[in-house]
């Protein structure tokens, strides 16, 4: 009977050992980095004070320099210089007021780097860091910008994209923020889409005559719409998308997709 209690001991020590060890341990790591990233994001972030007023102008239509700053400004011109600091892979911060979406936007040259290490650029037990992806012109100037993040728990990363499912959600948190290096960006968002990781929708450097057709594949994968048409976009030549993507796991490789105009 000792040797049975003995041994029912020593299982149980072995099992709590291993719990402690593939369960506590990741999960207390994870808890770490979440509070370290937190504290680092507390310490960059931009100055919000400077984000623009809110306009009906040209809504859905990028207008040039209609937030770029001047060159004497040189306060909101050094917006993401504490970014810089820490890692210089840094490309933009983007703000959805409403929502958990307050991040920077790392860019390298590969999209695997930052599914798997913070904005310090070091190993954040798979937290990551929402980042551009690779093929794009780190200043947001091409026709499409992709922007890829993770879906963590507690809304974490880009979580809340997925909350934009529900089109009332998007008619109350429709604007968003970017800063990149000319200044602060007011961003429309105007659809959401159900994908997947394969969609053409991931398809980089599309070329102006291939710009229509790109159009019509959002318009015809959308759940829905909001305020802009197809031939308000398909009408102006300078138009710059930006899409955040996050998994969203109704099936393997599935995908949402938020969709913007940068104005």
């Amino acid at each position: 009977m000792k040797r049975l209690i003995a041994a029912l001991m020593v299982c149980t020590v072995f099992i709590c050992c291993e719990y402690y060890l593939s369960v506590y341990m990741p999960r207390k790591k994870i808890d770490e980095s979440v509070g370290k990233q937190s504290e680092l994001f507390d310490k960059i972030r931009p100055d919000m004070d400077f984000v623009p007023k809110e306009s009906d102008d040209t809504v859905g239509i990028l207008t040039a320099d209609k937030h770029t700053l001047s060159n004497e400004d040189e306060s909101m011109r050094d917006l993401l210089a504490p970014c810089r600091s820490i890692n210089n892979d840094v490309a933009a911060w983007i703000y959805i007021p409403g929502t958990n979406i307050d991040y920077p936007i790392m860019q390298t040259d590969n999209n695997d780097f930052y599914l798997h290490n913070g904005a310090d650029g070091q190993y954040n037990y798979e937290l990551g860091c929402p980042f551009l992806d690779y093929r794009c012109n780190r200043d947001f100037s091409g026709f499409n910008s992709i922007v890829y993040g993770h879906h963590m728990e507690n809304q974490l990363m880009f979580a809340d994209i997925v909350k934009y499912e529900d089109e009332a959600f998007m008619t109350d948190h429709q604007t968003g923020y970017l800063v990149i290096g000319t200044g602060v960006h007011t961003v429309r968002f105007f659809s959401y889409i159900k994908a997947s990781s394969t969609s053409a929708l991931y398809h980089t450097s599309i070329i102006k005559k291939d710009r229509a057709d790109y159009l019509d594949l959002i318009f015809v994968s959308a759940e829905y719409t909001q305020d802009l048409t197809i031939d308000k976009l398909k009408s102006n030549d300078d138009v710059h998308l930006i899409l955040l993507s996050t998994c969203t796991f109704e099936y393997n490789e599935a995908r949402g997709i938020l969709v913007g105009v940068i104005e």
